[in-house]
């Protein structure tokens, strides 16, 4: 079985999502609307 790690964020993007959250978006809302999985999201 092999494992596959998805590909860093962009500084672009971790930027968005800084902003989002700092605009009153939680993180769970910030990863629906990026399309992206909790994880990455917390960890940048």
């Amino acid at each position: 079985m092999s494992s596959w790690m998805g590909l860093p964020l962009s500084m672009d993007l971790r930027v968005r999502l800084l902003a989002a959250v700092d605009n009153g978006l939680s993180c769970k809302a910030v990863t629906a609307q990026f399309g992206i999985a909790p994880s990455p999201a917390l960890a940048s």
